[in-house]
């Protein structure tokens, strides 16, 4: 199906085949008819991916009828980041760049008011965020808050008359931090984006750029705080714009120059993230792959704050994690997040569960096989295994499955319910769920570069709030001296 949207551009619509693909949200692709060298073809922006008998939704300056979608290298993305490399370069000042360039450290002022009255770390990042002269980190691990944690910094620059800009990656991260600002009880914000990619529930801000243009130009100019993804910022509309401050989320996911397209519009800037997780996405080895906020935050140490409690995870899922990758510094945030458990859902009764799975964390060995990307003896026990939760009364919504390929993805998503979200690592961060269950594919050894950034690792396990399952071979995993020892904690 296809449909006009305001502004001109197209909608369009097909059902999915559950074919597994490198195409993602976000992405530049040609869609065409079937035929995208003798057919009808346009250039079109991924706005939504559905599996098998789900929609896949995109978005074009021409209408097409869309049976196929071919990944296309996009030379505008490219522009895009070329022109905040210059920007940030040749058009900021001196003083601005210097502390960037590692030239100087960067300076804050005094400010000794309380922003957060009921966690210290999230009350020290908002402010230093308000004293910074020139930039601030926030490290914010597995759920610990860096969402609310940003929307407060940005009520607290407006409130001392800041003009702000809000910025992320993905459109997902934009919406939840107008979310979150929404909460807190601020809406005096204007959303850049297609009317496809910004959440059914914010487009009330949305800038509609189909009405008179005097009226948009005025609107956006007088917002206090606009919000954006940093493909967006890289716009003619905002490019004319000038911000006392930029906030980006998702910082450790940029690039350098895509953190630019951002901060370089604004006069001083927050970086929100943790480079513990997942980093840029590179198709090649190059200095693109660690990004603005891991090079600062690893230069200036004290620009930074560490959200140390998190708000999601049981003890016995923290544990690892917080050792691992954070230097044992991560702990519950209250007792009764230490101490959650499965029988606290409702409906849930542990004593249905087999014995093996009543703890909050297990590994269990299937003796699969690897074979390419799949391990279909793998994918049959993490089937029963999800079987099992939702016979004990577990909600299928409430389970998660992770896979560090598509091809497994494919093979696990054949044998559970479709309401049982399965996904890659990638695809999962940012979420998280009751359960959670991870095959790890490998057998007799691990190889390729998946298992050699254990950042992959660290989003994987901390997904789950109450229940932690890993399906792996422990033999493979062993052969690694940081999966040897996740392997020993799961197993105690």
């Amino acid at each position: 199906g296809r449909r006009e949207l305001d502004g001109g551009r197209w909608e369009l619509r097909a059902t999915g085949t559950g074919a597994v693909s490198k195409i993602r949200v976000g992405d530049l692709v040609l869609a065409s008819d079937g035929d995208p060298v003798g057919g009808s073809a346009e250039l079109a922006r991924v706005e939504r991916l559905g599996g098998a008998d789900d929609d896949i939704v995109v978005t074009a300056d021409e209408p097409v009828e869309l049976h196929r979608l071919d990944i296309y290298p996009s030379e505008l993305t490219t522009d895009r980041l070329l022109t905040a490399l210059h920007d940030a370069l040749l058009t900021q000042s001196a003083e601005w760049k210097d502390p960037l360039f590692e030239r100087r450290d960067p300076e804050f002022s005094d400010v000794s008011e309380t922003f957060v009255d009921n966690n210290d770390a999230q009350d020290e990042a908002v402010r230093q965020a308000v004293a910074a002269e020139e930039f601030a980190l926030v490290h914010g691990p597995p759920g610990t808050g860096k969402t609310y944690t940003l929307a407060t910094i940005v009520r607290a620059l407006v409130e001392r008359g800041d003009r702000v800009l809000v910025s992320a990656f993905t459109n997902r991260a934009v919406d939840n931090a107008l979310e979150a600002l929404e909460e807190q009880g601020f809406t005096d914000v204007v959303r850049v984006g297609t009317e496809s990619g910004v959440r059914e529930d914010m487009q009330e801000y949305r800038l509609d750029r189909a009405g008179e243009p005097a009226t948009c130009a005025g609107r956006l100019q007088e917002a206090p705080v606009v919000a954006a993804t940093t493909a967006s910022c890289g716009s003619r509309a905002l490019r004319t714009q000038a911000f006392d401050a930029a906030v980006v989320d998702e910082a450790g996911q940029l690039t350098e120059p895509g953190t630019l397209a951002a901060v370089a519009l604004a006069d001083r800037f927050v970086l929100v993230g943790d480079h513990n997780q997942l980093p840029p996405v590179v198709r090649a080895e190059n200095d693109l792959q660690a990004s603005l906020f891991e090079r600062l935050i690893e230069t200036y140490p004290d620009a930074g704050t560490l959200l140390d409690r998190q708000y999601r995870m049981a003890q016995r899922i923290q544990a690892f994690p917080s050792e691992e990758f954070y230097g044992g510094q991560l702990r519950p945030a209250t007792g009764a997040v230490a101490g959650q458990r499965l029988a606290d859902l409702p409906g849930v009764s542990r004593d249905a569960l087999p014995e093996r799975l009543r703890d909050g964390v297990v590994f269990v060995d299937p003796d699969g096989a690897e074979t390419g990307n799949t391990n279909p003896t793998e994918a049959d026990e993490v089937a029963r295994i999800v079987d099992r939760y939702l016979a004990a009364g577990v909600d299928p919504d409430d389970v998660g499955v992770i896979a560090p390929y598509r091809a497994q993805v494919a093979e696990i998503g054949n044998r559970v319910p479709a309401s049982v979200t399965v996904d890659t690592v990638d695809r999962f961060q940012g979420s998280s769920k009751e359960v959670i269950v991870v095959s790890f594919v490998a057998t007799g050894s691990l190889e390729g570069p998946i298992f050699e950034d254990y950042r992959r690792v660290n989003v994987a396990l901390t997904r789950a709030k109450k229940a932690l399952v890993l399906v792996g071979d422990a033999d493979a995993l062993s052969t690694d001296d940081v999966y040897g020892r996740m392997v020993a904690w799961a197993s105690r």
